[in-house]
């Protein structure tokens, strides 16, 4: 199968426009913690931060901004290490 989905991701124009060398993941600071995605395709993200990761537990929900090259990110007060996160 040759159809142009398929190679959507990796053609020569993807990678002109969303290849990146971005540090991505979650940075713990002393009084803050930033969260980076790539997700070059995503029309909206949503960081959800649990404290315990148990599946019954209602994380808190924060709308990541989309920036340069399909980079979402957020940044959110104190250091978060430990915390568990899903988007």
């Amino acid at each position: 199968m040759n159809t142009i989905k398929e190679h959507r991701f990796d053609s020569a124009e993807f990678a002109r426009k969303y290849h990146t060398d971005a540090p991505l993941g979650s940075f713990p600071g002393e009084n803050e913690t930033a969260f980076f995605l790539w997700a070059p395709t995503a029309k909206n993200v949503i960081l959800q931060l649990y404290h315990t990761g148990h599946e019954q537990e209602v994380p808190q929900a924060y709308a990541m901004t989309e920036g340069e090259k399909g980079v979402w990110s957020v940044t959110l007060p104190g250091n978060l290490s430990g915390m568990y996160y899903t988007y």
